[in-house]
């Protein structure tokens, strides 16, 4: 009878039945692949909002081929929609035109009644595009200018098109998902040091926090104590991301997701938004570790729109490159 039960408890992994299961896996993974191509959509529209028209359109791109591997028309249309707005805005009509009618042909593939007012838009933009003499070139893009997005992804099998190649890694690996066993320690580690030296007392324990050996981490440790007697509240925060980001080195995952929400707290309660942003970027790089993609991606959502809320550019190009390197 055991055996018997054994037997149907193991097809129940198969068959759905378990939080184990292989279907179970398939539609979290699912999930957490919409919330990057979301994620990329929020910050592209922030670009977008700053009139930087090169970095709105690379992440709406980035997010037109999460989509893509996704299947998921509709947002493919959408995204298309957004990367039309991007050109319109830098005033290059032909292009907007181009991404607006691929739009259009996938909402009208789907029966969606945004058909109707994709096709508005189209007959509204192609009026301006006849009546002025726009030059297409005002605005630089960059090399990627007419590489980003030219294709017709709307013919017949755009969703079958080689994904992306995964960036080569070498170094020390991280645990977790198989995702994560791509991504290399050491650059993801120099990426949290370079978050946590844009604090402004850093320097003051720059040389202890990059000793590695234990004399360093016992010299913050007793900083930390000092700081706590003396109410120094910013020191006691930038110590504790420095110690935490070392636990999460050593893979104490636990103890460093605490020292960075204590760290965040701290600087909540000093009204620090720099200070907020840069802790919930290292809580962001925990729950990667921890495989918690969603919370990963609201941390640094949060991360991103509160150096943008400050208009600190540096800070959204860390969270940005972070994002990349942990999504790609």
């Amino acid at each position: 009878m055991n055996d018997v039960l054994s037997i149907l408890g193991f097809m129940d992994v198969f068959t759905g039945s378990k939080k184990g299961s292989l279907k179970y896996y398939e539609k979290k993974l699912h999930e957490f692949q919409e919330q990057e191509a979301e994620t990329l959509i929020d910050i592209g529209v922030i670009y977008l909002e700053k009139n930087d028209m090169k970095n709105a359109l690379k992440n709406f791109n980035d997010a037109l081929n999460a989509y893509k591997k996704l299947k998921y028309h509709e947002g493919v249309a959408y995204t298309l929609d957004l990367i039309g707005d991007t050109y319109l805005s830098a005033r290059n009509c032909e292009m907007a035109l181009k991404n607006y009618k691929q739009s259009r042909e996938i909402y009208a593939s789907m029966g969606s009644h945004l058909e109707d007012e994709m096709s508005e838009k189209i007959d509204e933009v192609g009026q301006i595009n006849d009546s002025m003499d726009i030059d297409a070139d005002l605005v630089d893009f960059g090399e990627d200018n007419n590489s980003v997005h030219q294709k017709e992804y709307f013919d017949g099998d755009y969703f079958d098109e080689d994904p992306l190649d995964d960036a080569n890694t070498t170094g020390e690996i991280l645990d977790g998902s198989s995702k994560s066993e791509k991504i290399s320690m050491k650059k993801i580690a120099k990426k949290l040091e370079e978050s946590i030296m844009l604090l402004e007392n850093s320097d003051t324990y720059s040389i202890y926090y990059k000793d590695s050996k234990d004399e360093g981490m016992e010299y913050l440790k007793e900083a930390l104590l000092t700081a706590e007697v003396i109410d120094d509240t910013e020191g006691q925060a930038t110590l504790h991301l420095m110690i935490g980001d070392n636990d999460l080195k050593e893979k104490n995952t636990s103890q460093a997701l605490n020292h960075f929400d204590q760290a965040r707290k701290l600087f909540e309660k000093n009204s620090n938004k720099k200070g907020k942003a840069i802790a919930m970027l290292l809580m962001g790089a925990v729950f990667f570790v921890l495989d918690e993609k969603e919370e990963m991606y609201d941390l640094f959502k949060t991360s991103f729109n509160l150096f943008h809320d400050i208009n600190y550019k540096q800070g959204e190009n860390v969270a940005k490159d972070l994002l990349g390197m942990l999504s790609n």
